[in-house]
């Protein structure tokens, strides 16, 4: 199951982003961001692997009320620094690939920043390379390679701030558990089945959604006036359902006031 994983998870990220670009809200983002991944604990991987850098991206799109689904994958890279007692001094780096949904909740207090918090769960692969070895390979082994296979559980918060109009830069914390399924010419234990990171990220955020404001301005259109059912008919399913999460948006804001 384990050597499935990625293929399952990779198509259903493919699914998702069909849905997003077809059904666009306000709340469809795609990120793209720079990691700083440090491996924190008591384990194989903290004791080995020194903090640096890698690359991400995230694609995510509202269901409704500031709830959102996504997919998500990053590529981090470390130094490795040996020890006697596993016979790994020959390896010299590390990298961890990452692919994974996710589900979260965005709160905007008002129109020029976010805050989000989001659960996503997936797979994890890690490769111990050595001086020898290829610089890049996600799936498969090589000699100077060895390979862990497994799952992680990643908890996110971010603060987004708006640059210009649909362009947000972004900072995030992340926190990974990982659980190993599988290690290649290694042995599993306490020490080594799990691990722990702690990653700082900064990115810019790209809104691709539009129907927010198609939605808003069917609504300003038609104040005053019932739609009648010939005109609701010519609308497209982009603008129905925009004009249905304005006028929800619209009663939201009434009640707030009567408030």
């Amino acid at each position: 199951m384990i050597d499935k994983t990625p293929k399952l998870l990779f198509l259903m990220f493919l699914m998702m982003a069909q849905t997003m670009f077809s059904q666009n809200n306000e709340g469809d983002f795609f990120d793209f961001f720079y990691i700083h991944p440090s491996a924190i604990g008591n384990s194989y991987t903290a004791d080995r692997l020194s903090p640096n850098s890698g690359i991400g991206f995230k694609v995510q799109f509202q269901i409704e009320n500031s709830f959102y689904v996504g997919a998500g994958s990053s590529f981090e890279y470390f130094k490795f620094e040996g020890a006697n007692d596993f016979n790994d001094l020959e390896f010299n780096r590390a990298n961890k690939f990452n692919i994974y949904p996710y589900a979260g909740y965005r709160f905007t207090p008002n129109k020029i920043i976010g805050l989000s918090a989001d659960l996503g769960y997936g797979y994890t692969q890690n490769k111990y390379r050595t001086a020898n070895s290829a610089k890049i390979i996600f799936f498969g082994n090589e000699n100077g390679i060895r390979t862990d296979n497994g799952h992680f559980a990643r908890v996110s918060g971010t603060f987004d701030i708006k640059i210009v109009k649909g362009n947000y830069f972004f900072v995030s914390a992340m926190y990974d558990y990982v659980t190993v399924s599988n290690r290649e010419n290694g042995d599993l234990n306490s020490y080594t089945n799990s691990a722990a990171y702690f990653n700082v990220a900064v990115g810019f955020r790209v809104q691709f959604g539009t129907s927010s404001n198609q939605g808003e301005t069917l609504e300003n259109n038609l104040e005053g006036e019932n739609i009648s059912e010939a005109e609701y008919n010519k609308l497209s399913i982009k603008e129905k359902r925009a004009l249905y999460f304005a006028r929800k948006k619209a009663k939201r804001n009434k009640t707030k006031t009567k408030n």
